[in-house]
């Protein structure tokens, strides 16, 4: 005989927070460290995965043109950043919320951190000013914190690019006229010098950094043999004083690359895929877990909203429904699946109507929301869902959804988080705020349960 359906499973919990991203994770750490019992679901996918080891929250020269008026290599504002677009982008996280949530940018970041425990962070002291950190397209970017094994402009002068016969997708030799080239237009005065690191893999080229980088996770023995080569190759270039790599390595190799050779050995920002990205969400996994919240892989499916409040959330793979007294959610645009464009644009959970620069995308072409030209600021960057000043989800007329119902991260509708310069700073502020505002609900239910 086959068996019957499998029977679903029921829970009621506290707080529900769908998505395990940046904006999630904090959200479900600030929950459960205030005591409540917290599930998060998530389906394992997600922008924050792809990200470069960098920490943006806002740039006042991100849309300068590096020459006579603009210095690459010049440190920038975060906090005159954040500013201005609040100004310029009136739909964006940072206009739409009130300036006294703004305000706690400051907490939210110094809660992120504390989030992301085996994670060191290298930041300005201040907000009014940001790193200048190199990427892997020999380009220069400023952020507000970088991984403390990226790399990023300080006192050096004399550098090195690191040519990794391993990694035959990255060319050292791009990266290095690419970076003399950001240089020339800078007062600092930098030097670049390739040089070629032997293979310690058998087989063809690994081809992307990612790659490279789970394999020598993977092999404690491979490891060894990338510090002798990479020590063997500086030993003839004693004037070298930072040594950059693609993103193949974390902080304790890191660390034992610079033992060996006496020389700083970094990072550049990855493109995705990206191993500081799978560092980032295996460091906030943890930090959700310490502080007791529970986290389940599942696809959120759809949720029930009676009388103003959702009072059920439905998930498969495992078949469960959950019964909360507060939801965040944090489930990301198009790569985490929180966004979905089948035939119409809208959010997968509760199928709210998807927005871009406050106009439902719905049914429509596509190229009503994308610019002429590759380079053009496409509204589509900055679709996603409506939302009040307390982080609540609105339909197209501005009614709240449910009063128990917030949201944070990218699901957000206004920004672009790299033409804003704002991608992490978003999520670390409104999963922050998100779980702030949740708490007040469950307070007042404590409250009038009292």
């Amino acid at each position: 005989m086959n068996a019957g359906p499998a029977r679903r499973q029921e829970r009621d919990v506290d707080a529900l927070v769908i998505g395990a991203g940046a904006a999630g994770c904090v959200a479900a750490r600030r929950l459960a460290l205030a005591g409540h019992e917290v599930l998060v679901l998530h389906n394992g996918t997600g922008a924050t995965r792809l990200s470069s080891g960098a920490f943006d929250v806002g740039d006042d020269l991100r849309d300068d043109v590096p020459g006579n008026s603009s210095d690459p290599l010049s440190p920038s504002s975060a906090r005159a950043g954040m500013l201005d677009v609040a100004t310029k982008r009136l739909r964006h996280p940072y206009a739409q919320l009130s300036a006294g949530a703004r305000a706690q940018m400051d907490d939210a970041i110094r809660f992120f951190f504390d989030a992301t425990p085996g994670l060191s962070w290298h930041r300005s002291l201040s907000l009014n000013e940001n790193l200048v950190a190199l990427t892997q397209l020999g380009t220069a970017k400023r952020t507000f914190a970088a991984l403390r094994h990226m790399a990023y402009v300080g006192d050096q002068q004399r550098c090195a690019v690191m040519d990794l016969r391993d990694c035959g997708g990255v060319n050292a030799g791009q990266i290095a006229a690419m970076l003399r080239h950001v240089t020339a237009l800078s007062a600092r005065e930098l030097s670049y010098v390739t040089v070629p690191v032997a293979r310690v893999f058998r087989g063809p080229a690994l081809g992307h950094p990612a790659h490279m980088a789970r394999a020598l996770d993977a092999d404690e023995s491979a490891q060894e043999r990338f510090v002798s080569e990479v020590e063997t190759a500086l030993a003839g270039h004693g004037d070298v004083e930072l040594a950059l790599f693609p993103a193949v390595f974390g902080p304790d190799l890191a660390d034992r690359l610079e033992e060996r050779t006496g020389v700083p050995c970094r990072a550049l920002m990855a493109l995705p895929p990206s191993a500081p990205g799978q560092l980032l969400v295996d460091a906030l996994h943890r930090g959700a877990k310490a502080c007791g919240a529970e986290l389940v892989r599942a696809q959120v499916s759809s949720a029930e909203v009676e009388d103003g409040r959702v009072t059920r959330v439905h998930a498969e793979a495992p078949g469960l429904t959950v019964r909360p007294q507060v939801v965040v959610l944090a489930t990301g645009r198009f790569l985490g699946g929180g966004l979905s464009r089948d035939q119409v644009g809208r959010e997968t959970v509760f199928g709210l109507p998807l927005l871009a620069e406050g106009q439902v995308v719905g049914d429509r072409f596509i190229g009503e929301f994308t610019g002429p030209v590759v380079d053009s600021e496409h509204e589509i960057f900055r679709a996603g869902i409506g939302y009040d000043a307390q982080l609540r989800p609105v339909g197209v007329r501005g009614a709240k959804v449910a009063h128990n119902l917030f949201a944070a991260g990218s699901v957000l509708e206004g920004y672009d988080p790299a033409r804003d310069a704002s991608g992490l700073g978003v999520c670390a502020l409104t999963g922050y705020l998100a779980a702030g505002f949740a708490l007040e609900v469950l307070d007042a239910a404590e409250d009038a349960a009292a």
